[in-house]
């Protein structure tokens, strides 16, 4: 048929079937424009909105010539099935369908899409068009698309030969696990600081060195408080030998005397404070220790 004939049965087509609505009226005109313009997908889409509102094998028909005319045999071919399985097309009209949808189908595959029912599914011209459904496809390569009501999906991918007729159908996937939200961690509870019972410890370290400085220098001062003494007695000997009139050995004497008493006061304050110092150290490691060398004869003890 040629394309003037074809553009004749949609105006026929058009005239018998804009009994519906006002809304599905304008659709077909709109649509009758695209076909004088050979605008056919333009046209084939007006179509099948007109259908959609007002269903009707004829609007069907309709848009099967226009997406034919528009070299879309796959989309054609399936708007020719439907119609034809809708019937109340006109003599005409249903042979010329019937005509042309034996024709397509020789260089289209044929692919069945059971189920499950309530999913939908999305391949080449179909987007989420609700299972169960048919429709043609063009010799290729496709990847199919299933949707569920849980709102997963599952892909398959799949081949299509010219005259081949397949059938997909999928399983409904299992209901995705229930999660449980991850318990809330409780606070952390920081370690209360602990005063460290190891000699490494930097106060208790520092307590002890000081410690033993301080008796050390006690020790030091002992001994020089003993030679003074020394001194001061061998200056009290030559002044008694001189019948005490030497005055300058005298005021030796009692010079050296003083200075024998600042050393020896000075070895007690400070070997006090230095033994206080070790005993009162954090350490009981270091606290043995020192009384260990304190009981020892050549530890540091001494006295004046």
């Amino acid at each position: 048929m040629s394309r003037r004939a074809v553009a004749f049965l949609l105006v026929t087509a058009l005239t018998r079937a804009a009994a519906g609505g006002e809304e599905s009226a304008a659709l077909f005109e709109r649509a009758n424009r695209a076909v004088e313009r050979q605008s056919f997908r333009e046209a084939a889409e007006l179509f099948e909105r007109a259908h959609r509102l007002e269903p009707h094998p004829a609007a069907l028909f309709n848009a099967a010539a226009a997406w034919d005319q528009a070299a879309e045999p796959a989309r054609a071919a399936d708007a020719y099935e439907t119609a034809l399985a809708l019937q109340g097309l006109a003599a005409e009209q249903a042979a010329y369908a019937r005509e042309r949808l034996s024709v397509l189908k020789k260089s289209l595959g044929y692919l069945r899409l059971p189920g499950p029912i309530g999913a939908s599914v999305s391949v080449a011209h179909l987007k989420d068009v609700a299972l169960p459904t048919t429709l043609h496809l063009r010799p290729g390569n496709y990847s199919v698309e299933f949707r569920f009501e849980s709102n997963q999906s599952v892909h398959r991918e799949l081949r299509v030969l010219a005259g081949e007729s397949k059938t997909l159908s999928v399983e409904r996937p299992p209901p995705p696990a229930a999660t449980t939200p991850a318990p809330t961690p409780a606070p952390r509870r920081e370690p209360k600081p602990t005063v460290s019972s190891d000699a490494s410890a930097p106060g208790s370290s520092n307590r002890a060195l000081w410690g033993w400085v301080g008796v050390g220098a006690a020790g030091a001062l002992a001994a020089t408080s003993v030679v003074l003494g020394v001194q001061t007695m061998n200056s009290i000997d030559d002044f008694e030998a001189s019948g005490r009139r030497d005055l300058d050995e005298r005021d030796r004497a009692v010079s050296l005397r003083t200075w024998t008493n600042v050393a020896a006061g000075g070895a007690i304050i400070v070997g006090a404070a230095g033994i206080y110092m070790l005993l009162t150290t954090d350490t009981p490691k270091e606290r043995e220790e020192l009384a260990r060398q304190l009981r020892s004869p050549g530890g540091a003890a001494f006295r004046f």
